[in-house]
């Protein structure tokens, strides 16, 4: 059995310095400081995050978690129900969905961070590899970026990393709190549609931990028993209200492909390449294999190895950061604390070391030259090649302009308006109109579609075009904000502004063959847009609408 926590008073020293003691707690304390400043330059929500947003509000005013109120039955468009659920609550009690998602997040985000520190401690590393470990995932950019966001990624973090830190004690001390630990496998089953496959692999990582230290894995067997039992319940009330047995998304994003492959490979080299810390992690594992801490670095290994597998099968993610892999970061802390236990007074500058190659790609920079980089980019915006950075950057303004567009939506489209959309999330959010959504993540009809678009992008693989939802009849195809001040109705900037918003809508829309029946059938409509928070005065809203 792991030796029991050491007191919070036990001092921390570098080995042999004789430098001033600092206690054991000032490693968390610190920990919580280094991700707070983080967190204070990479706070930021994602334009996908306002997909919950809107099922939460309609679930707590409505009654059912829709996105389109009205139909029938609704469509499971989310990806994560334990995080939308925690949003209902939150929209219940009437607080702003934007500011708790923030907030849940960073309490989760904190919670493994302690979760890491608490377990170094009872495995007995030595007082600075310990310290040091708990200071790199405080400081490793995936974890800091994802600790906002909007999503589920901090939460579903904590839920696998406390699953398998609940099993593995309950293998050590005979079952005792196999059941706690079924609770958390449920609560990954419940946070992410493939949340079963990574409740097995938490099992599986404890079992090899159990089997390395001889244990026995009897505790498994009331872990998986709660985990099914409640996810089959979950099954039922899924079936009940969306008479489907999987989510919606998972036809929309779901599907192995040689190129989905080929993205994913691209996406998961990157992210060694840009965070050598994990490489180190998965080279010292035939060294730490032979100390005391061998059995937990094999069940660490097991699950880093999994997120890994993972974002390579399914292609990867478009999101800056590398959202599939975030929620490994507390594996990566976890083998690096051990290997830095194995160094004796080398620990300190190697574990800074680790710490500090990682951070630049948190500051646009990268260790690693960018003609390495660019052949293995894996996204296929228009843009061309961005640093991670720079995703980051493009996503926080394209979320900008597209809560500004859902505003100004809400300010001149008719209730009975409905409009075809590829980003979903705050047009929606802001706007409340029905959505025509060519990604298919809220409609089945396009998740379905076996074939494939070209835009070879993760969760967009099978766009639609505008021009598919025309037998539904749409009133609005697409949308242009000119952010203003634009002059009055006739002056050269008005005209300006117009010739612009034309032009974008030709490019955007008309440049795709696939378009070609709008031409006919659309025209596009100017609308001076009232000034309101996230609206300056004089904007324009154009859009292309459908000919009565």
């Amino acid at each position: 059995m792991p030796a029991s926590p050491p007191a919070a008073s036990q001092p921390i020293a570098p080995p042999g310095d004789g430098s001033p003691a600092l206690p054991s707690w000032a490693g968390l304390v610190l920990a919580l400081g280094v991700l707070g400043a983080l967190v204070a330059r990479t706070n930021f929500l994602i334009d996908d995050a306002y997909i919950s947003f809107r099922y939460a509000r309609n679930w707590a005013e409505l009654g059912l978690p829709t996105y389109n109120p009205g139909t029938t039955p609704p469509v499971e468009g989310y990806s994560n129900a334990l995080w939308v659920l925690l949003l209902r609550a939150c929209a219940g009690l009437s607080l702003n969905l934007e500011t708790s998602a923030r907030i849940l997040s960073c309490l989760f985000a904190a919670g493994t961070l302690a979760l890491v520190h608490v377990h170094l401690g009872r495995l007995t590393l030595s007082p600075w590899s310990r310290f040091l470990a708990t200071i790199s995932l405080a400081a490793f950019p995936p974890f800091a970026v994802w600790t906002t966001g909007g999503l589920e990624t901090a939460s579903f973090g904590f839920f696998v990393f406390a699953a398998y830190l609940t099993l593995t004690r309950a293998f050590a001390n005979g079952g005792n709190g196999a059941w706690l630990a079924g609770v958390m496998g449920l609560a990954v089953c419940l946070s992410r549609v493939e949340g079963p496959l990574w409740a097995l692999g938490v099992a599986l990582a404890a079992w090899v931990a159990g089997k390395t230290k001889g244990e026995s894995a009897r505790p498994v067997w009331p872990y998986l028993a709660l985990t099914v039992a409640g996810y089959g319940l979950f099954l039922l009330w899924r079936h009940a209200i969306f008479g489907e047995w999987m989510a919606n998304t998972v036809h929309a994003k779901g599907g192995l492909s040689l190129a989905g492959i080929g993205r994913g490979l691209k996406t998961s080299a990157t992210f060694l390449i840009l965070f050598p810390s994990t490489l180190v992690a998965l080279a010292a594992f035939p060294r730490l294999r032979r100390t005391e801490h061998g059995a937990w670095a094999a069940g660490a290994l097991t699950l880093l190895g999994g997120f890994l597998g993972y974002n390579t099968l399914v292609g990867g993610d478009w999101m800056p950061f590398f959202r599939f892999l975030a929620p490994a970061s507390p594996f990566i802390a976890v083998l690096l604390g051990f290997f830095l236990n194995t160094l004796g007074q080398k620990a300190v500058p190697i574990g800074l070391l680790l710490i500090g190659v990682s951070l630049p790609p948190l500051f646009g920079q990268s260790l690693a030259p960018t003609s390495l980089l660019k052949p293995l980019y894996f996204r296929t915006f228009k843009v061309g090649y961005e640093s991670e950075w720079e995703r980051w950057e493009t996503g926080v303004g394209n979320l900008a302009m597209f809560k500004m567009l859902g505003r100004g939506l809400r300010q001149v489209a008719a209730p009975s308006d409905t409009l075809t959309f590829g980003a979903i999330g705050a047009v929606g959010y802001e706007s409340r109109l029905h959505i025509h959504d060519r990604n298919g993540l809220v409609d089945r009809e396009v998740a379905m579609r076996g074939g494939t678009s070209e835009s070879k992008t993760a969760g967009h693989d099978k766009q639609v075009p505008r021009a598919w939802f025309l037998d539904r009849h749409p009133t609005l195809f697409h949308a242009v904000i000119i952010e203003g001040p634009v002059g009055p109705e006739g002056s050269e900037t008005y005209q300006r502004a117009v010739a612009m918003a034309s032009g974008m809508i030709e490019q955007r829309v008309f440049g795709d063959p696939a378009e070609a029946p709008l031409r006919e059938r659309t025209f596009v409509a100017v609308h001076r847009l009232e000034a309101e928070p996230g609206i300056p005065k004089g904007s324009l809203l154009v859009l292309l609408r459908a000919r009565d």
